[in-house]
């Protein structure tokens, strides 16, 4: 996932896309983010562990975000279940 200042431009011409989008307020993050931005809940990435490890560390979601997020991978029809179980989308 992905995170924007804007929404996806996917979003403005599917609905389905647009509900897979995610807003994050600055207020709860001012170490890092400027603006209110998007979580992109509507693509996954594989990244390679030693290209994370070589990224940056800004902190972590709260338990609301994290659950609002983890509500919409969860339900979205845009991911098959074979793809939720690959990326562990399910937190029952």
């Amino acid at each position: 996932m992905l995170v924007n200042t804007k929404l996806n431009p996917k979003a403005q011409y599917s609905a389905e896309y647009l509900s897979a989008q995610y807003e994050l307020k600055q207020e709860n993050y001012p170490e890092f983010l400027d603006y209110n931005s998007f979580v992109d809940c509507g693509e996954l990435f594989s990244i390679p562990i030693e290209r994370l490890k070589q990224g940056e560390f800004f902190g972590f979601l709260t338990d609301d975000d994290r659950n609002g997020i983890f509500d919409i991978l969860e339900t979205s029809d845009i991911f098959s279940t074979k793809q939720k179980k690959r990326y562990g989308i399910r937190r029952r």
